[in-house]
């Protein structure tokens, strides 16, 4: 056990720079800005632990855990097709023999270090980091070949986007922003969606005592590579559960015991909580009101909804008068209550431009103003998807669209 724990926790860091240093005062000065960048990213992360900084941030989304309308060439340039293949698990099989191949020319684009200086230069101080429950276990030749202590399907991951995790946390480092990293995809999936990699589509497996026991060793294996990072604020446990499907009891069991985990590893790090998607809780409910608050010994755990007006989101309607009036009205009416019953700090993890009267600007404009209410939030997502310009902050900070401008980062 010891042996798997130092292979997954083998985030590298010094080893790599130490080859290129050339004589002793170079090694020194590269030593005090290494010094000096962890030292600054650690203070971000305490601020906004603390609620000195307010997080306004961004999602890395479609990086491991693949959406086809985010990632359309991943499936048209290979002969997938959309209407029958369904995330992850169902691309890389459809890729076969050519997806170590395909991904890793996707990992190594979809974001790169340029993406977090441009981040880091707009004002972007939090990443919302997707990742599935395979990922951090490529030291050990991926899942397919490691011991794993459960009985779980869907083993037959492709290796190789660990180191890309790896350069997550490094360059936020660098860049002085702060990563929120979780549980995107679980083992099973937990809510049958395309982002959360199902076997079958729409086909919910997760809450099993395999899955569960899977789910709470890789969120654990996960704090134990990057517990130690300057740029870690958090890990989110489960994103988006379903209900019916997944169990509420068994939910909130996991929740307690990955806390539990993690806090042995990490003793402050921020620890986030979903409710469920669907049917959509705001966290208002009696069951999330007093769960695992600061009087019952949890500390640093907050709340994370998801908020969208398209696509059956939780008002989706052309008519652009009645959308924001539900905005400036019911979504501010529902943070404020919030505030008021949930003692924990709450976070709008996802939302994005996305609506049914084509006017991007005016929704994004309503919502930063209603989301003040919240701790902070991560707009879904920084690169440009399928479905264009209103999912894409990063084309939302452009100087022709100004949807989002470097004052609405400003804290």
């Amino acid at each position: 056990m010891a042996q798997v724990l130092r292979q997954i926790s083998g985030c590298t860091s010094g080893k790599a720079a130490q080859s290129s240093f050339n004589s002793p005062n170079m090694k020194n000065s590269s030593l005090l800005l290494i010094l000096f960048v962890s030292i600054v990213s650690a203070t971000l992360v305490s601020d906004l632990k603390q609620g000195k900084v307010a997080p306004r941030g961004v999602n890395l989304g479609g990086w491991f855990c693949a959406e086809s309308w985010m990632q359309n060439r991943l499936w048209s340039s290979n002969g997938c097709s959309t209407s029958s293949v369904y995330g992850q698990w169902q691309l890389e099989r459809c890729l076969g023999s050519k997806a170590s191949s395909v991904l890793k020319t996707h990992w190594s684009t979809w974001f790169t270090e340029s993406d977090f200086s441009a981040m880091s230069a707009a004002g972007i101080n939090l990443l919302r980091l997707p990742v599935g429950w395979w990922n951090i276990y490529d030291p050990l030749g991926g899942v397919a070949n490691a011991k794993l202590n459960w009985t779980v399907s869907q083993r037959n991951y492709t290796t190789g986007s660990l180191q890309y995790i790896d350069l997550v946390f490094q360059w936020a480092t660098k860049y002085n922003i702060a990563i929120l990293i979780g549980i995107h995809a679980a083992p099973g999936s937990q809510n049958g969606q395309d982002h959360s990699s199902p076997e079958v589509y729409n086909q919910i497996g997760w809450g099993t005592k395999d899955t569960v026991g899977q789910t709470l060793d890789s969120i654990e294996n996960y704090a134990i590579r990057y517990a130690n990072s300057p740029a870690l604020f958090g890990f989110y446990l489960l994103n988006e559960p379903h209900n019916p499907g997944v169990d509420p009891t068994i939910m909130g069991q996991y929740y307690q015991d990955a806390y539990a985990r993690i806090r042995k590893k990490s003793s402050d790090s921020v620890i986030v909580l979903n409710p469920f998607i669907a049917p959509f809780q705001t966290g208002t409910e009696s069951m999330w009101t007093g769960f695992m608050n600061p009087s019952g010994g949890y500390t640093n755990v907050w709340m994370d909804l998801h908020v969208y007006f398209c696509f059956g989101g939780n008002y989706n309607s052309a008519d652009q008068n009645s959308v924001l009036s539900y905005i400036n009205g019911t979504v501010a009416s529902t943070l404020t209550y919030y505030n008021k019953v949930n003692p924990k700090p709450l976070l709008i993890g996802e939302w994005s431009g996305c609506n049914g009267f084509n006017n991007p600007q005016a929704i994004i404009r309503a919502q930063l103003d209603v989301f003040k209410i919240a701790r902070g939030w991560t707009f879904w997502s920084w690169t440009d998807g399928s479905y264009g310009n209103s999912w894409s902050m990063k084309s939302c900070l452009r100087s022709d669209t100004k949807w989002i401008t470097s004052l609405d980062l400003k804290n």
